[in-house]
């Protein structure tokens, strides 16, 4: 192998040479230099600009919502998308305005330029779009927010030889758990099906007790709920009162009375249905390992550290 080498290449490594050769004779020097070096970097540690592994992000978003039921994409196109459009293209902070007319609905996405205050525009927007008179009068009311942008920041997965409500109940305390740490906006629970209450009536029964569904439907509707049940002062102040009737699991559904008779007696809905505790069938199971698991999503938001 033959190496071509130029003078100027030559000239630097034998300057380079020299200067290692005079560090070694001036060793003072050398470790003065080495302090310098030291101090430089550890100035340049603590007035770096901040680093973050999950770095912020701003929201840079404006969105507008409003539904206008039964209308076609035309009709919505007209009497909603082009007013909103016309009515704040002037801002100077709105880098595009981006519509969309569906059927029953428009819906418009607003960006913002660099730099400035999602916030500050927002309200800017609302004024304008506010101060429209000629909204169609079938439109409901326009819904403004500036979307929450997520960072996801780790996946947990629990995975256990357990019942499905066991191993769901394990997945919801778990992410009760996250959601206290600081910093976290959101876990979002996955791989386990949600609570179901299924609650069967035979037609045979409905004809022997002459019952409609529909009866079965309301009793079941106007039983399971709470209701405010007025107010008691005292002299500390005003205590809100409430009854509690909301029923949560298949006992609770049970004892609801379809039929109150004269004599006192009534009947339930246990003597009448087959009630189960149960789970929605999902076709999708998660699987770790080969055994049962729930996947738990952490988020944090833009303005979380």
């Amino acid at each position: 192998r033959f190496w071509v080498v130029n003078d100027g290449f030559r000239q630097f490594t034998k300057s380079l040479g020299q200067m290692i050769e005079w560090f070694a004779r001036n060793g003072v020097a050398a470790n003065l230099l080495m302090v310098l070096i030291l101090a430089l970097g550890i100035h340049a540690l603590f007035s770096r600009l901040p680093l973050e592994f999950f770095p912020d992000m701003a929201a840079e978003v404006v969105t507008i919502s409003m539904p206008f039921r039964g209308a076609t994409p035309v009709e919505v196109e007209e009497g909603i998308v082009v007013r909103i459009e016309e009515a704040i293209s002037d801002l100077t902070d709105i880098e595009r305005i981006i519509s969309n007319a569906n059927e029953g609905s428009a819906s418009i996405r607003i960006e913002i330029e660099k730099g400035y205050e999602p916030h500050t525009l927002l309200d800017d927007i609302k004024n304008r779009v506010d101060a429209i008179s000629t909204f169609p009068t079938e439109a409901d009311r326009p819904d403004y927010s500036i979307p929450q942008h997520r960072a996801g920041v780790i996946s947990v997965v629990l995975s256990a030889d357990l019942p499905d409500r066991s191993l769901r109940a394990l997945g919801e305390r778990t992410r009760d758990d996250l959601l206290a740490l600081p910093g976290v906006s959101q876990v979002d629970l996955m791989g386990a099906p949600p609570y179901e209450i299924p609650i069967e009536v035979s037609r045979f029964t409905l004809e022997r007790f002459g019952l409609g569904f529909d009866a079965i439907v309301d009793a079941v509707r106007n039983a399971s709920k709470d209701y405010p049940a007025g107010s008691l002062k005292t002299r500390r102040g005003e205590i809100l009162l409430r009854t509690e009737g909301q029923a949560y699991t298949g006992a609770d559904f049970g004892r609801i009375p379809i039929i109150r008779r004269a004599d006192g007696t009534r009947l339930t809905l246990a003597d009448i249905a087959e009630i189960k505790d149960g789970f929605v069938e999902d076709p999708v199971y998660a699987r770790f390992n080969g055994r049962p698991a729930v996947l738990l999503k952490v988020y944090r938001t833009h303005d979380q550290g």
